[in-house]
């Protein structure tokens, strides 16, 4: 707009300019007309004072008509063109006429200008700059004679009416942009500010500050703009304040399953700490108060395959006597119930728990409000024990002061830990069952390791007392028949010393087999002495040489201990002698700090242990068992320590301080 304007108003002035132009020559032709009809008047009034046709002859007679023409063109300036300068010029550019300084009959300061034009007889305008500013001028030819009027008007006062229209075109032009600045500033106001408004909303919301306000934007798209973003911070607080109530639900639930889980850990760890089932039933009741904090009473019922019936095992905030009295049937009260079902059940209000009850036998009932210190239960969650599909009994636990005192969240935690409590209950009745059978096991080993005493050392006195007696008396009835027979009978007698030396060989495997059996030294002497004959007579025949080392044993030990210790120690000397080949065995005992030590080693070419344990059928590896299942008769142990071409290395351990 600004650019269209200042182009119309250059225009404009530049037209206004042009007319200021056209205008003076206008004048000056109008002059020139005026002169001209003058001059024809005077040539018919007086024709002998103007000389127009000789102009140019005679000097004489052209001063005589410039003067004519002067006196003439005198009242016309008068008149008609006081703003104006006029001068009157002749073919030579001489004045003819001047109403200002310029002297009479002198060349015109304005010839130069106008020269060229007037040679061929044409108007014109032209700028004069003169000491005193810009002069316009403007100039005509006259008809009748070679003159030419030549007007001029100062600069300033001839384009007055230009530059008072430029100054009024700027002035409106400056107007018009205060105008438009103006109208664009309170425009650009209007919708900037709100826009900035909503800017700063902006930035507002972006830091997270919800609770800005939001100025209205009027009317107009800035204003429904405004509108909706206030709108949209409202819903953003909505929603920022929803989520913060999510966040605040959802870490409570949190801290309160980590809470959960930290007790179900905590219980876990606890349970698992024993596997006495008594000492276990006070760790659950005790734990199940930590998994929830709300609870007043417990009761913890285990199923009896003989009777069916639920009994109660341990209580908390009940009346423990009266709680042992408890028997439930199966589908009786919440427990038979929960157990029946084998599902939880959360009973939240004290109607509830009511009707759920009203099958109570009047024994049962009794007991129960006994138990409960005739209190009323407002509230009840119980939890079936199933370990391994198998229902092993049912955790009830109550509150006495409120209803609702269990959410429906509860409901998996007691769960989860009746889950461990079960699993942990189970572990420890089978671990009593392994006990009570492995405690029947050794009793039975026991009778039959003393049975097998009793009978080897029954055998061995048979075969001392009788058969070696008799074998014994046949030899020497041998030798006094091989004394007393002929030389005569010299084959008769060598067949008889044969059957003394098989009758002597016979005596001797015997008393090896008595010593295997029996040695009556284990029960005369003891065990040391036992050891080392034993040994001795095993292994030197083999060329190995045997030490036997005792310290600290001062009196006879029992004579349990002695069998298992000799037993251990034979079994260990057997296995050097059969497959050690072995240079040197050194036994040796020794009691320190209420336990007895037993070491039987071998500088012999070993055994993978483990490999001897493993393999079926290996005679051995039984022995190595047999071993074993001796020491642990009378709480001791056997470790074995064998390499391959390293020897091997027997170590016993019996506990047994002498009273």
């Amino acid at each position: 707009f600004l650019m269209i304007y200042g182009i119309v108003a250059l225009q404009t002035v530049q037209q206004a300019s042009n007319l200021v132009f056209q205008e003076r020559v206008a004048v000056a032709r109008s002059l020139a007309r005026a002169i001209d009809e003058r001059l024809a008047q005077s040539e018919r009034d007086a024709p002998e004072k103007l000389f127009l046709p000789s102009l140019t002859l005679d000097n004489a007679r052209r001063a005589q008509t410039d003067l004519f023409i002067a006196t003439q063109i005198t009242p016309l300036v008068a008149i008609e063109l006081e703003k104006y300068h006029i001068e009157l010029l002749n073919e030579i550019g001489a004045t003819v006429y001047s109403d200002s300084e310029n002297q009479p009959l002198t060349v015109s300061p304005h010839w130069h200008l106008i020269e060229a034009s007037a040679r061929v007889n044409a108007t014109g305008t032209n700028v004069h700059p003169t000491p005193r500013g810009e002069h316009v001028i403007a100039f005509a030819p006259m008809t009748r004679a070679p003159y030419y009027v030549v007007i001029e008007q100062s600069a300033d006062e001839a384009f007055e009416l230009p530059r008072r229209m430029q100054t009024q075109f700027i002035l409106l032009a400056i107007l018009t942009i205060s105008g438009g600045l103006a109208l664009a500033f309170l425009t650009t106001r209007r919708v900037v500010k709100p826009v900035n408004v909503l800017i700063h909303a902006a930035n507002e919301i972006a830091r997270g500050n919800l609770d800005h306000p939001l100025a209205e934007g009027g009317e107009g798209e800035v204003g429904a703009l405004a509108r909706t973003f206030a709108e949209m911070r409202a819903r953003l607080k909505e929603s920022q304040a929803e989520i913060a109530r999510w966040n605040r639900e959802l870490e409570a639930r949190v801290e309160q399953r980590t809470r959960e889980l930290r007790a179900l850990v905590a219980s876990s760890h606890a349970l698992s700490s024993t596997l006495d089932l008594d000492p276990l039933f006070d760790i659950l009741i005790h734990e199940a108060r930590g998994v929830l904090p709300a609870v007043q009473g417990i009761a913890l019922f285990l199923y009896e395959n003989e009777s069916q019936l639920l009994i109660v095992r341990s209580s908390y905030g009940l009346d423990a006597d009266a709680a042992r009295q408890l028997r439930f049937r199966v589908g009786e009260a919440i427990a038979g119930k929960v157990f029946q079902t084998a599902t939880p059940m959360l009973l939240k209000t004290a109607a509830h728990v009511r009707a759920i009850q009203n099958d109570f036998s009047a024994e049962s009932r009794a007991y129960f409000s006994n138990a409960v210190e005739q209190r009323d239960v407002q509230s009840a969650l119980g939890a079936p024990l199933i370990s391994k599909g198998i229902r092993v009994g049912a955790l009830m636990t109550y509150s006495f002061s409120f209803e609702n005192a269990f959410a429906e969240s509860d409901v998996p935690v007691l769960q989860a830990f009746a889950d461990q409590a079960a699993a942990a209950i189970e572990n420890a009745r089978l671990y009593a069952e392994l006990a009570r059978k492995e405690e029947m096991r050794a009793h039975l080993l026991e009778k039959v390791i003393q049975a097998q005493e009793a009978e080897r050392k029954r055998i061995a006195r048979e075969l001392h007392d009788e058969v070696g007696q008799t074998l014994t008396a046949l030899t020497i009835g041998l030798q006094s028949a091989e004394r007393h027979l002929p030389e005569e009978f010299a084959h008769l007698k060598t067949q008889l010393k044969e059957t003394e030396m098989l009758t002597t060989q016979t005596l001797k495997e015997m008393s090896q087999l008595i010593l295997e059996l029996r040695p009556s030294v284990l029960d005369d002497l003891g065990l040391v002495p036992a050891i080392r004959r034993y040994a001795e007579n095993r292994l030197e025949r083999l060329g190995t040489r045997v030490s036997v080392e005792a310290i600290g044993l001062k009196k006879r030990l029992p004579a349990i201990i002695e069998t298992t210790l000799f037993r251990i120690v034979q079994e260990t000397v057997s296995n050097a002698a059969k497959y050690a080949r072995a240079a040197h065995v050194n036994i040796r005992l020794n009691q320190n700090n209420g336990t007895l030590h037993v070491q039987v080693e071998d500088d012999g070419i070993g055994f993978d242990a483990e490999d001897a344990f493993k393999l079926k059928d290996n005679w051995r590896g039984l022995g190595l068992l047999g071993m074993r299942e001796r020491a642990a008769l009378v709480g001791g142990t056997v470790t074995i320590d064998s390499r391959l071409g390293k020897g091997t290395r027997v170590m016993v351990e019996v506990p047994w301080k002498e009273k």
